[in-house]
């Protein structure tokens, strides 16, 4: 008999929260999430010392195994994450499948799903995407300036192969089709 807890043919139950701690004990790349639906922002329902910890899907560049890849996650108090409950409607082991953008507003500190930290002023009702990301302020962004930076080294256009042959060469000959002749059909 199946439950409807169980990972495999169970009932799939997505989320979508907010990051409140990011300090893993265990250091296993776990953060706690705040997720709608499931948890109040009413920090006495549910304090974010006892939300439970969801695993942060990394991509298969970061192998999980051996120190080997790149960690962390990148994932801070405030991020918007979506994800799903790996157990189902029991709702206790969070995966997450990453994070989307949000406007922060400043709202107390008191609540759920707002982090004590972040937003920081420039980002307070603004977008939290990255300045780079961002037209109205690439000019000003930090990677913009570390691409001006670089020296970048000339770079020698390729030409074509020439191969020796008793044909006598003729430049950009074998960029050049010859016509096409039909064949005339035989009766």
């Amino acid at each position: 008999m199946l439950q409807n807890d169980m990972f495999v043919g169970g009932q799939f139950a997505w989320f979508t929260g907010v990051v409140e701690d990011r300090f893993d004990p265990l250091e296993m790349n776990r953060v706690r999430v705040r997720c709608f639906g499931y948890h109040s922002e009413n920090l006495a329902d549910v304090k974010t010392k006892d939300l439970p910890w969801a695993t942060v899907m990394m991509p298969t560049t970061s192998s999980g195994t051996s120190g080997i890849g790149d960690t962390p996650h990148g994932l801070m108090e405030g991020s918007w994450v979506v994800g799903f409950f790996r157990d189902g409607p029991s709702a206790q082991d969070p995966i997450i499948l990453g994070s989307i953008a949000s406007v922060n507003s400043p709202r107390s500190k008191d609540l759920g799903f707002t982090a004590a930290d972040y937003p920081r002023g420039e980002y307070q009702n603004n977008s939290d995407i990255n300045f780079a990301g961002r037209e109205s302020l690439y000019e000003e962004s930090n990677q913009l300036k570390a691409r001006e930076s670089l020296e970048r080294p000339a770079v020698t256009t390729a030409r074509h192969a020439t191969v020796s042959s008793v044909a006598e060469y003729k430049a950009d000959a074998s960029y050049t089709k010859p016509p096409r002749t039909e064949l005339t059909p035989q009766t």
